[in-house]
């Protein structure tokens, strides 16, 4: 994974978990606030028409 660097202070990027899900948030935290929201793609199950029929 490469390595992502905080574009205000030029720190790194770490994965933190928050009451409202996971985020990147800066290294360098207090001095620097800067955050970035980590969205997890879910896999979404597609159900056709024809498992609702009744056999």
């Amino acid at each position: 994974m490469a390595e992502l660097i905080c574009p205000r202070c030029e720190g790194e990027l770490l994965e933190r978990t928050g009451k409202h899900g996971s985020f990147y948030g800066c290294s360098n935290y207090p001095k620097c606030r800067y955050t970035k929201c980590h969205y997890i793609a879910k896999e979404r199950k597609v159900v056709g028409i024809e498992s609702y029929k009744r056999k």
